[in-house]
């Protein structure tokens, strides 16, 4: 299964402003994963981080991880929040930890 970005990185015009996107956003339901490989000087890897909402939440991991959550993401955010346990060992020092319960079961 492949995901289609929602954004791609690059410049993207804001009100007429250049801004530079530097990631690819793939949307699920109530979240989405973003891929940032522009950013390394910054987060020292390139990431993938699974965003709660609007930016509640941000799970990082390190490295490219859309393979991964490509299959889980139309299954859900905690599905893919799974995912990001599983990986724990990538987990990158700028994320956020895992909750212990699932939202779902909120």
């Amino acid at each position: 299964m492949t995901m289609t970005p929602m954004h791609k990185p690059g410049v993207n015009f804001f009100n007429g402003i250049p801004l530079m996107v530097p990631n690819s956003t793939y949307q699920g339901d109530g979240f989405h994963i973003s891929h940032n490989d522009c950013d390394v000087s910054v987060y020292g890897d390139v990431t993938t981080a699974l965003v709660l909402r609007g930016g509640e939440a941000f799970y990082i991991l390190n490295g490219d991880h859309r393979t991964g959550y490509a299959t889980l993401i139309s299954l859900g955010f905690d599905a893919c929040l799974d995912y990001f346990r599983q990986h724990i060992d990538q987990m990158s020092k700028y994320s956020e930890m895992p909750p212990t319960v699932d939202y779902a079961s909120d």
